[in-house]
């Protein structure tokens, strides 16, 4: 077997706890994370969403650095947010403060895989 050399990332997932209303609007998603993705300086390429009936959204961007994938249970007010980047950017270390800020009545928590 050949040896490889994994590449330099952090992956990140968030759960928070959201009224329904929020977890079930684009719009208000795409306005806080719009807000996220500027605080961190990530450079969003594409984005593609998909509605769910009744409720329900997922909604993926593309970014410079990978990706950032959102998915919402409004019957359950959760929204689940998963980052991953190769950045190495110094931003990444206040990615807790931007939670607080984007997100400022929400309860969350904060994982951070490590592999």
């Amino acid at each position: 077997m050949e040896k490889y050399s994994r590449p330099y990332f952090r992956h990140f997932v968030i759960e928070l706890n959201c009224p329904f209303e929020q977890a079930n609007s684009l719009t208000w998603i795409k306005n806080r994370l719009g807000l996220f993705i500027e605080k961190l300086d990530i450079h969003e390429l594409k984005n593609i969403h998909h509605m769910f009936k009744p409720q329900g959204i997922s909604l993926v961007y593309i970014i410079s650095s990978s990706h950032l994938a959102v998915h919402t249970w409004p019957e359950n007010n959760y929204i689940h947010i998963e980052l991953l980047t190769c950045s190495k950017s110094q931003k990444l270390e206040k990615f807790e403060e931007s939670i607080k800020e984007v997100f400022p009545n929400a309860q969350y928590k904060i994982f951070e895989l490590k592999y």
